[in-house]
C-alpha cells in the first residue's frame, strides 16, 4: 500500500512539474525551462533518496511522460497539430493542400529544432 501511495505521489509531482514547464513556456519565461541536461540534474537528486534503481525507472517514467505531452502540444512537426489539421479538416469538410501541410510542418521542425538546442546549449553553459 505504502509503494502505491509513493507512486501516485511521485506520478503527480512529475504531472505537475511538466505543467509547470509549459505554463512557464507559453507565459514567455524560458530561463524556468530545462532541457534533458537539467532534468538529469534534478533526478540526481533523487537517486540519493531513491536509490540508483529506482532513479532509473523513475527518470524513464519522467522522460516518457514528458515527451507524451509535449508531442501533444498542437504545434507544426509535433501529433497535435496533426491531430488539429484532421480535426480542422473534418469540420470544415475542406482538404489542406499537402504542400501547405509540408511547409507548416517543416517550419516548425526547425523552429522546435532550434529552441531545442539553444535549450540544451544554455543548461550545459550553466553547468560550469
Amino acid at each position: 500500500g505504502q509503494r502505491l501511495a509513493n507512486g501516485c505521489y511521485m506520478f503527480k509531482s512529475l504531472f505537475t512539474s511538466i505543467g509547470e514547464g509549459l505554463k512557464y513556456l507559453f507565459s514567455g519565461h524560458i530561463e524556468n525551462i530545462g532541457s534533458i541536461v537539467a532534468a538529469g540534474g534534478q533526478v540526481l537528486s533523487y537517486s540519493n533518496e531513491l536509490g540508483w534503481i529506482q532513479t532509473f525507472f523513475f527518470y524513464g517514467g519522467f522522460l516518457a511522460l514528458n515527451l507524451a505531452i509535449f508531442n501533444l502540444l498542437p504545434f507544426p512537426g509535433l501529433d497535435g497539430y496533426q491531430l488539429l489539421v484532421v480535426l480542422f479538416e473534418t469540420v470544415f469538410h475542406k482538404k489542406i493542400p499537402e504542400k501547405v501541410k509540408n511547409i507548416i510542418s517543416l517550419v516548425g521542425v526547425v523552429l522546435l529544432f532550434g529552441f531545442s538546442i539553444f535549450i540544451v546549449f544554455r543548461d550545459i553553459v550553466n553547468l560550469f
